[in-house]
């Protein structure tokens, strides 16, 4: 949600970027379009990934324990420009390592595949 925030709001430093946009001559209504575009499609793969783990698929766990790793090294690799930018993604990377820890935990049975055949 912050991204789309900030599309809306940029912050000092991605002002400088917004005016390298300009000077090359892009449209920035048509760069926020852009932007929230990609956020829907992300966060629809997210949810088409939350219903397939509800089905029981292993790939889609492993699906999201790549992406959370993912967005951990972005995070922590794009540095932030105060401690509090990475004190904001506290409760977000804390909810994911709870969910983690409860799909590769207690709920690891979850996904053993079971045999249905009757003798």
């Amino acid at each position: 949600m912050f991204g789309i925030w900030q599309l809306w709001n940029p912050c000092a430093a991605s002002e400088q970027v917004l005016a390298a946009v300009r000077d090359i001559g892009i449209d920035l209504g048509s760069l926020r379009k852009a932007g929230i575009g990609i956020y829907a499609i992300v966060g629809l793969s997210m949810v088409l990934v939350i219903f397939q783990i509800g089905e029981g698929r292993r790939w889609a766990r492993t699906l999201l324990l790549i992406s959370f790793v993912c967005a951990l090294v972005w995070g922590l690799g794009q540095g932030a420009a105060s401690p509090w930018g990475y004190v904001a993604d506290i409760p977000d990377f804390g909810l994911q390592i709870a969910a983690l820890y409860l799909l590769y935990g207690p709920g690891r049975n979850w996904f053993t595949p079971v045999d249905h055949r009757t003798a």
